[in-house]
């Protein structure tokens, strides 16, 4: 494969990313043949905290800054940067057809709004801990059968919610 065709390839997946996803940013001439990263395309585009409730501020930066960024500040006690969600989800879909990213992006987003939402809460509250995140993530992203891996896991979050 030419460089020329792996470009637009990858400025394909970024192209879909974007329409799935419901994200943009212009694109700007070196940009446009760059492999598509959730995290740098999609944050501040389109707010995964956009339609949820939260119990209170904590609550909201643990979500929006630590799970979904690997983030933390001063606001957060006890944190420690890591893994975070848009990582995980670049990661997986950089993996897969262009086909494959329109089906399992969605997924990943909204998989990643249900778990980090009830991880964020308060430890006393919450019904799924970091125990599970970190098997889910090692799950999805060693996953050689990503559709059932997802079904699995959507299963798991849906039976922690009720």
């Amino acid at each position: 494969m030419t460089l020329r065709s792996r470009s637009l390839l990858q400025l394909s997946r970024c192209l879909l990313i974007v329409a799935v996803v419901g994200c943009w940013r212009p694109a700007l001439a070196q940009d446009a043949l760059a492999t598509c990263d959730c995290q740098r395309d999609c944050q501040d585009r389109r707010d995964p905290a956009a339609s949820l409730d939260f119990d209170n501020e904590e609550h909201r930066l643990w979500y929006e800054l630590r799970f979904w960024q690997g983030a933390c500040d001063d606001r957060l006690s006890w944190c420690f940067s890591g893994d975070d969600w848009y990582d995980l989800m670049s990661e997986v879909l950089e993996r897969l057809s262009a086909a494959a990213q329109v089906e399992f992006c969605p997924r990943l987003w909204s998989l990643g709004q249900l778990i980090g939402h009830e991880w964020a809460r308060d430890n006393a509250v919450r019904r799924i801990d970091t125990d599970d995140l970190e098997d889910w993530q090692e799950a999805i992203l060693e996953s050689d059968e990503l559709p059932a891996t997802l079904t699995r896991i959507e299963g798991a979050v849906a039976d922690r919610l009720r």
